[in-house]
């Protein structure tokens, strides 16, 4: 499984920010996932500053599952 708690620095706001991650060993296939931003890890999702439903259709903007 790959890493999740990695922390995303360095850019400020009007940044463009593209986000790659690799999950393996899932243990099925999956049709939905989602992405999360927070100012700090343990607020909950509900105060989430960004939170986007990635399908696996590319749709720009949103992210793609491949």
């Amino acid at each position: 499984m790959s890493d999740l708690t990695v922390e995303i620095t360095g850019f400020v706001v009007g940044d463009d920010l593209e986000i790659r991650r690799t999950v393996t060993d899932l243990p099925a296939a999956i049709d939905a996932a989602w992405v999360t931003l927070k100012h700090h890890s343990r607020q909950p999702d509900s105060e989430a500053k960004l939170q986007k439903r990635i399908t696996t259709t590319d749709v720009p903007g949103t992210g793609w599952i491949v």
